[in-house]
């Protein structure tokens, strides 16, 4: 799950079950823009995942993470 936010980029995650730290934390990356995002991504192939938005950034987090804030 590569990750970027509004005029930045965050990148990371893995696919697959267990703990959100196992499966997000390794590759989590947040970076100053999209187009930087698109670089690291292309220096680091075999890293899975893909960019998205600040605003999808949070909303993921909020499923993911939102119930243990409860």
């Amino acid at each position: 799950m590569r990750r970027a936010r509004r005029g930045g980029g965050v990148h990371g995650a893995d696919v697959g079950g267990g703990p959100s730290a196992d499966c997000c934390c390794d590759y989590l990356n947040f970076l100053a823009d999209r187009s930087s995002a698109e670089a690291w991504v292309a220096e680091h192939s075999r890293v899975p995942g893909q960019i998205i938005s600040q605003p999808e950034a949070e909303a993921l987090a909020t499923r993911l993470f939102g119930h243990l804030l409860a």
